[in-house]
This record gives structure tokens, sequence and C-alpha cells, in this order.
């Protein structure tokens, strides 16, 4: 009842709620999924040119490589 309170207040209607109630099953797809391409619809971050193009296009093996992993503090054991 109070999720249909709550629903209510936050505009959703009863399909709604039952859909983020029990989402669709999850399939893993091993790491596969493709970005889309640097051209699609929808908000893209703001780079100059080619940047934007270059990031999405990166293995995420370059981001792992690229980034920092010491932890920036040393945790006294």
């Amino acid at each position: 009842m109070a999720c249909v309170f709550l629903g209510t207040l936050l505009g959703r209607n009863a399909d709604e709620l039952a859909r983020y109630q029990r989402p669709a099953g999850f399939r893993d797809q091993g790491g596969a999924v493709v970005q889309p391409p640097a051209d699609s619809a929808g908000p893209h971050m703001t780079c100059p040119q080619g940047v934007y193009e270059w990031v999405i296009g990166a293995s995420d093996d370059v981001a792992w490589q690229s980034s920092e992993k010491t932890p920036p503090v040393k945790v006294a054991t």
C-alpha cells in the first residue's frame, strides 16, 4: 500500500510500479555490450573534436591501464 501511495505522489501508475518491483530478467553478455555510435542521439560529453570519439571508442583495458590504482591514503594495518 505504501508503494502505491508513494508512486501516486511521484506520478507513477500501478503498471509502472509493478515494472520496478518486478523488473525484467537480466542476461549477462559477458562484457560484449557495444557502445552506441558517436553520432547517436542523446546527451554527450562536451569535448574537443575527436576526443569524444576516442573516449567512447577506447577499450575497457585502455581505460583500466590509464587509471590510477594506488589509494590516495595508506590504511593502517
